[in-house]
């Protein structure tokens, strides 16, 4: 799960595949899917994803 700079809580779905320059090159494309979530479900997700960020806010001096 991640929050996008929206506000809006989504799952991520973060593939990574070979490079067109080689075996160690390497690209990622990231995919969000909107949270189809029953209210109370959505509620836990979302209190957890304010008290996380505001953790991050405080530990970057915010």
């Amino acid at each position: 799960m991640v929050v996008l700079p929206e506000g809006e809580i989504c799952e991520m779905d973060l593939s990574v595949m070979p490079g067109i320059q080689g075996i160690m090159d390497i690209d990622q494309v990231e995919r969000f899917t909107e949270l189809e979530l029953p209210d109370e479900e959505y509620i836990v997700y979302a209190s957890t994803a304010i008290r996380l960020l505001s953790q991050e806010l405080h530990r970057r001096g915010g």
